[in-house]
């Protein structure tokens, strides 16, 4: 009974502590949510924040390729050997690749067809030889960039319509390549979406036409060699080709026949030792020589006829049997002379031949 006042005042100083606690709790929870923001100074042209850069995660080392870029045509390369695999296998699976052919003598059972970027290259330092006797050429190319180098393409027939290489299309390049064809063709090149470069190659050995180019087709030809042909070169159909530093030689036939409204553009080539003339424009075919030597043809050097169109500069003409520039009357042929680099012989100037009829314009015997 004594205890009894003292717990109820216990309780109730316990209670009211309890009550203080939360109530200072509260007060303190209020005062934080509604503590007075610092003023922002006003300016003119604000600017904003700069953002947080975030933190660059860790990344591999890439090493060379970070330095050089890798090329977007060349990004697999393949070697085989003649014993080693497949070249028809290999290009079956090649897609902006490289195929690389050691030394030897690869035989094909039918042609392969380039239409993607692919280059095959040979080593430079011994020969490698792919040969094939069956369907009419050794490579067709129908479309892409293909690239051949460093081979010896060698196509056996007793077919005249055969040839080496047959394009037909896309823009090609051959470089440091032979191509023989015993019956047919070296190269044949058509097509107006064809524009093939030809770099020091060897065209020999040829049944017909070392070179064939028609419909349109564009092709540039720098430091090749083309002899021992039927007939070293043929440019018809609106074809437009371009040699510059090459040799024609020893043709059966014809160096250089172009007709029916195609261009031959040569520079610094030397045409020679044909069997009947050296250069021929026919049917509208259009010559144009520059710095050229034209020599010992068994016919003569130059022949323009029937509508054909022939500008020369700078040119030597000298050991043909009959005459340097032969031509009809009323061919538009222009022969201009200037001083340090004019033709020689001097051929007159005949852009207006008038009553001028089938003669020789100069003898260079």
């Amino acid at each position: 009974g004594f205890f009894m006042p003292i717990k109820k005042r216990f309780k109730q100083i316990y209670s009211e502590s309890v009550a203080a606690v939360l109530l200072s709790v509260m007060i303190m929870t209020l005062a934080g949510c509604h503590k007075p923001q610092p003023e922002k100074k006003v300016t003119e042209n604000p600017q904003p924040e700069p953002e947080a850069v975030p933190e660059s995660p860790d990344l591999p080392d890439l090493g060379i390729f970070l330095q050089e870029p890798i090329s977007p045509f060349v990004q697999k390369r393949t070697e085989i050997s003649p014993t080693n695999g497949s070249l028809a296998e290999a290009l079956q699976k090649a897609e902006n690749s490289e195929i690389i052919l050691n030394p030897g003598k690869y035989e094909l059972t039918y042609p392969l067809t380039l239409d993607r970027n692919v280059t095959i290259r040979g080593t430079s330092s011994e020969e490698v030889t792919i040969e094939c006797a069956s369907g009419d050429c050794v490579f067709m190319i129908s479309g892409g960039s293909p690239r051949l180098e460093n081979l010896k393409i060698v196509f056996h027939s007793n077919s005249s319509a055969c040839e080496a290489v047959r394009v037909l299309g896309g823009t090609p390049t051959l470089k440091n390549c032979s191509f023989i064809s015993n019956s047919g063709g070296g190269l044949f090149i058509l097509g107006y979406s064809t524009h093939i470069k030809v770099d020091s190659c060897v065209i020999t050995g040829c049944g017909t036409t070392g070179i064939l180019g028609v419909s349109g087709a564009i092709g540039e030809f720098t430091g090749c060699d083309i002899g021992n042909n039927w007939r070293g070169v043929t440019i018809g159909d609106k074809a437009k080709f371009t040699f510059q530093n090459c040799h024609i030689h020893d043709s059966e036939e014809h160096g250089v026949l172009i007709s029916k409204n195609a261009v031959g553009n040569l520079q610094d080539c030397t045409i020679s030792r044909s069997k009947r003339f050296n250069v021929m424009a026919d049917l509208g075919g259009e010559v144009i020589l520059t710095r050229c030597r034209i020599s010992d043809a068994q016919q003569g050097g130059v022949l323009v006829l029937r509508d054909g169109k022939g500008t020369f500069h700078g040119n030597t003409l000298k050991n043909n049997r009959n005459d340097g520039v032969e031509t009809d009357w009323g061919i538009a042929l222009e022969a201009k002379s200037v001083t340090g680099s004019d033709n020689q012989p001097p051929i007159p100037d005949i852009s207006n031949p008038g009553s001028i009829s089938g003669v020789q314009i100069y003898n260079s015997k």
